[in-house]
């Protein structure tokens, strides 16, 4: 019984055992499964049949490696159970995934296969490829899926394959020698059948053109302180941008202003360290090309040179002058504005050298052996492509001195002040005395000093004043003596006696007038010493014992002087005396001679100086130049012209075997034009101005002129003065006025042709312009008739009397008016004779006294004053025109 017990307990726990080992498991709830890439993957392990709770489960990858977790695995453990989650899984995660577990000592697992599907897909397909062109291109696309697709090029809905130009390739498509005519749309097609998959790729292809740089930049020279431009052209597809480098460091400072699409560099205000080598760079997609330009900032030249310089007589000296500038300026030496002196060359005792070339110029002017006549100002002129500079530097030589504009013979008469000029030029300024004989000279009442300082030179007025206590005295020899420094120098001056100038030397008499005389005065054959002023001239008419007396200034001595005697009578012999005058007085004796003047005619002709080829059609403006006038004034021009035929062949000459017009004529006063109005189009008139004075009018010079045609742009010219106006009987319009004698005018003669219109045919059309006149005529009165009614019914009165109330209450204040301003103007013209000849002598005086005082004697004295007024005279008396009032016209009417 024991045993068997003892068996049974071993039996159970045998049982117990057995039960234990058949229970215990590890399960997968997924022995294999098949995903997708970029899916999630999720496994259960679960350990059943066991008692234990503390059970590790474990997960390891298909390189047997423990899985922990990370961003794409997760692992949630549950008590006997554990989920492994994998997510967006990938081709490399396929494998078997194994459970395991230890129980009791008993390692348990369990595995599951997993398998990663591929989908039909398209990798390194970029939308836009841009091969460069005439390169091998790859356009770059891959089509991938499990199994491996099927794929297939189009370009414009074309297959393409491995043939000539083309490569297929399971990266993508290899275009060989790409060009622009591959651009375009490329697709790729993919297909795996046994998923029935298909799908494809659009690729857009821009072969692309590399930077080409066409228009490099310019080398450029501006000057410091302007603007720098620089500019690049390119080009390439697409279009390239531009950059700019300097000494082939970017330009990046805000001053250097870039423009990237125009490919342009400007600098404002450039300094002298921009200069360098530019290069501008233009880039695309493509690539990028480069130019490069050399930048030399030009620097205008300075000049540097010492303010002054000192030298004595007989010494050495150098001047040296500095020049800097970019590039180095070219210099040059001159004095004054004399021509530069020659470098390397002595000239006039200068010798010129270039001492220094580089990085400044230097140039030297040195002299040898001073002289009072280097003492000048010498000038040192640089200059580059920038511009130029000048310094100028006075050179001053200590001399002893030296008499320049010193004349050694002077003049002077009795009762006259005149001074005696001693000039010294000397460095430093030299100190001026006077001696005559071994007598020094100072001021008295014969001498009077004065002192003029100039720069290194003195002048020294002795002023001489001859009475006739003196008179035998004072003519004689002075002294000049100027006192410097280092030396001394004298000048003797002789003061000689001036005397009366002879008569002229000849007098011709040239083309006597009506009314003037014209002389031709030769100089004097001696002048007395001093130069000859004027030319006193009388005159005495035939039949007559007045004397004309006139003086006339000489303006330039040594030459002949023309003279015209004005204002003379017609018809008449004069004597005329010509003296020559200085200012001591007239000569002794004069030039005699008489010439006649010739009696008064008409005009000389006058010549037609427009052009004959006129500018309008239908008017013609003829001009002429103002004719002698034959003695008497131009009263007025009378234009007289027709409509003529002429003859073939030029010149240009009235047919008169053919039927012409006649003559109409305007007169105009005052003018040397006229408008001729009313003219027919490319016709030829004849055209002639007669010139009228009191005498009668000149003979006729006719023209023939030719009007313009006529064309759409034809513009005609208007005259502001009406055809035919009549000239002013109030106006005087002629005056014969002479010294010997008034003419009254005279009315012009009866010979003028009258200021009408004459018409070229007795025939016209249309409206005559006397009808337009009586058509005027005709509204004016109707306009006057109705205003009459108005003022009738309005005041009770006609237009007259209206007028006539209206002018009384003005007319006391006219009248006063007119007096004040007729009394004005005739005291104005009451300036007699003899106050013009006082008011002359006085402001001679005081002109004379005034030079006096200052020493400086008065050069031009007036030997007569009696007829000086006679030049002045004309006849310039006020016309005041009393005019009967309109009002008093009107009331002696209506009474």
């Amino acid at each position: 019984m024991e045993v068997f017990v003892r068996l049974l307990s071993i039996t159970l726990v045998l049982m117990a055992l057995l039960q234990t080992t058949v229970l215990q498991n590890l399960s997968l709830n997924v022995e294999e499964d098949i995903k997708m890439a970029n899916d999630n993957f999720l496994v259960k392990c679960t350990l059943s049949n066991t008692t234990e709770r503390n059970v590790q489960l474990k997960w390891y990858n298909p390189n047997n490696d423990l899985i922990v977790e990370s961003k794409f695995i997760s692992i949630r453990n549950d008590g006997l159970s554990s989920k492994l989650i994998l997510k967006e899984l990938k081709t490399s995660d396929a494998g078997v995934y194994a459970c395991r577990a230890e129980v009791n000592g008993k390692k348990l697992e369990a595995n599951t296969i997993l398998k990663i599907y591929r989908p039909l897909g398209f990798s390194s397909c970029k939308a836009e490829q841009q091969p460069i062109i005439y390169t091998d291109a790859r356009i770059r696309c891959t089509a991938t899926g499990d199994p491996a697709p099927k794929i297939q090029w189009r370009h414009k809905s074309k297959k393409i394959i491995t043939a000539g130009r083309y490569e297929v390739q399971a990266d993508g498509l290899v275009i060989k020698n790409i060009t622009k005519d591959d651009n375009g749309e490329y697709i790729l097609e993919a297909e795996i059948v046994t998923k029935s998959s298909y799908d494809e790729k659009s690729i857009l292809v821009k072969v692309v053109v590399p930077p080409k740089i066409s228009k490099p930049p310019e080398v450029s020279k501006p000057v410091e302180g302007s603007e720098l431009s620089l500019s690049c052209k390119a080009t390439g597809d697409p279009n390239p941008r531009y950059m700019w480098f300097k000494n082939n460091q970017e330009l990046t400072d805000p001053r250097f202003e870039i423009d990237s699409i125009g490919g342009k560099l400007k600098v404002s205000n450039v300094k002298k360290s921009d200069g360098g080598k530019y290069k501008c760079m233009a880039i695309n997609v493509g690539g990028n090309d480069t130019a490069t330009a050399q930048v030399t900032i030009l620097v205008p030249p300075t000049v540097e040179i010492p303010q002054t310089k000192d030298g004595k007589e007989g010494e050495s000296i150098t001047l040296v002058c500095k020049g800097k500038g970019v590039p180095v300026p070219s210099l040059t030496w001159q004095r004054s504005n004399d021509a530069p002196f020659p470098i390397g060359e002595k000239s006039n005792g200068v010798l010129v050298e270039e001492t220094k070339n580089q990085p400044e110029k230097e140039l030297t002017l040195t002299i040898a052996s001073l002289t009072a006549e280097h003492a000048d100002n010498y000038t040192c002129i640089g200059d580059n492509e920038a511009g130029n500079d000048a310094k100028r530097t006075y050179l001053r030589v200590e001399y002893k001195p030296v008499f320049i504009n010193t004349p050694k013979i002077a003049y002077n008469w009795m009762g006259n002040k005149a001074n005696i000029t001693c000039t010294a030029k000397s460095y430093p300024k030299a100190i001026i005395s006077w001696k005559r004989g071994k007598n020094d000279i100072g001021d008295s009442d014969t001498y009077k000093i004065f002192k003029i300082e100039g720069q290194e030179q003195m002048t020294s007025l002795l002023q001489v004043k001859v009475t006739p206590s003196n008179e035998k005295s004072v003519f004689t020899d002075y002294k000049c003596i100027a006192l410097s420094i280092r030396d001394e120098s004298e000048i003797t001056i002789i003061l000689k006696k001036a005397v009366v100038p002879k008569r002229p030397s000849k007098v011709n008499v040239l083309d006597p007038t009506p009314t003037t005389i014209t002389l031709v005065i030769n100089p004097p054959e001696s002048d007395g010493g001093i130069p000859v002023t004027q030319y006193h001239i009388t005159q005495v008419a035939s039949g007559s014992e007045t004397k004309t007396e006139k003086d006339i200034p000489v303006t330039e001595p040594s030459k002949p002087q023309t003279v015209i005697l004005e204002y003379l009578t017609p018809n008449t012999k004069y004597q005329l005396k010509v003296f020559a005058g200085n200012r001591v007085g007239l000569s002794t004796t004069s030039v005699d001679l008489s010439s006649e003047t010739p009696n008064i005619r008409a005009p000389f002709d006058v010549i037609i100086t427009s052009n004959r080829y006129g500018t309008s059609p239908q008017s013609y403006r003829v001009t002429w130049d103002e004719p002698r006038t034959g003695g008497a004034d131009i009263v007025s021009y009378s234009i007289q012209y027709r409509m003529v035929h002429i003859t073939e062949k030029e010149p240009w000459a009235v047919d008169n075997s053919k039927e012409n017009g006649d003559y109409m004529t305007r007169t105009v006063e005052g003018k040397t034009s006229a408008l001729l109005t009313n003219l027919k189009a490319d016709t030829h008139y004849e055209v002639q101005v007669v010139a009228v004075n009191k005498v009668g009018g000149s003979a006729p010079r006719p023209v023939i002129i030719v009007t313009k045609k006529h064309s759409p742009d034809s513009i005609e010219e208007s005259d502001p003065s009406p055809a035919g106006t009549a000239s002013n009987p109030k106006t005087n319009i002629y005056k014969a006025t002479t010294k010997e004698n008034n003419l009254d005018p005279e009315e012009p003669s009866k010979s003028i042709i009258e200021n009408k219109e004459v018409p070229i045919t007795a025939a016209s059309t249309g409206i005559s312009s006397g009808g337009v006149a009586g058509l005027i005529i005709a509204l004016i009165l109707i306009i006057l008739i109705i205003l009459d009614l108005i003022c009738y019914f309005k005041f009770e009165k006609g237009v007259t009397m209206f007028l006539v109330s209206t002018c009384k209450k003005g007319s006391s204040a006219k009248d006063k008016s007119t007096d004040v301003e007729a009394g004005a103007s005739q005291e104005t013209t009451l300036l007699t004779d003899k106050q013009q000849k006082e008011e002359v002598e006085q402001a001679g005086e005081e002109n004379k006294e005034a030079a006096t005082e200052e020493g400086v004697t008065d050069e031009k004295k007036p030997l007569k004053n009696e007829d000086t007024d006679d030049d002045l005279k004309k006849d310039q008396t006020d016309k005041i025109n009393t005019e009967d009032t309109k009002c008093e016209d009107i009331m002696s009417k209506e009474s």
